[in-house]
C-alpha cells in the first residue's frame, strides 16, 4: 500500500471513530448499555487482520487450492489441462477477494467519505 493511501486510510479511520465517539451533551442509546454499544462499533472500525497478513494468506490460500486443483486433473487431463483448472481454481479467490473488497467499500462509501 502506498504511503498515501495509508495516510488517507488513516484520517478515513480517524473520521469514523470521531463520529463513534458519543458527545457529552448527547444521551447514549436507549435500553443497550454503554459496553454493548461501544463493542458494536468497535467491530466495525477497526481490522481484526492487518492488510498485508491478509495478502499473505489470501495467496497462500490461492496458491494451496491451485496446486490441489492441478493435481487432481493431471492424471485424467494431462499437464496442460492441470495448469489452466490450477491457474483458474488460483486466480477465481483473489476475483473473489476483489468484487467483495469493491462491494464494502461501495457499501461503505458514504460513512469513509464524511
Amino acid at each position: 500500500m502506498s504511503k498515501r493511501a495509508q495516510r488517507r486510510r488513516k484520517q478515513r479511520l480517524k473520521r469514523i471513530r470521531e463520529q463513534a465517539r458519543p458527545s457529552p451533551e448527547t444521551p447514549g442509546d436507549e435500553g443497550q448499555p454503554p459496553s454493548e454499544k461501544a463493542s458494536g462499533h468497535k467491530l466495525t472500525e477497526e481490522a481484526w487482520m492487518s492488510w498485508r497478513t491478509g495478502l499473505l494468506l489470501n495467496g497462500l490460500i490461492s496458491l494451496a487450492l491451485a496446486l490441489f486443483v492441478g493435481w487432481q486433473v493431471l492424471p485424467d487431463g494431462g499437464l496442460k489441462e492441470a495448469v489452466r483448472w490450477g491457474l483458474i481454481a488460483g486466480l477465481s479467490i483473489w476475483v473473489i477477494f476483489f468484487v467483495t473488497l469493491r462491494f464494502t467499500l461501495w457499501i461503505r462509501r458514504s460513512e469513509l467519505n464524511r
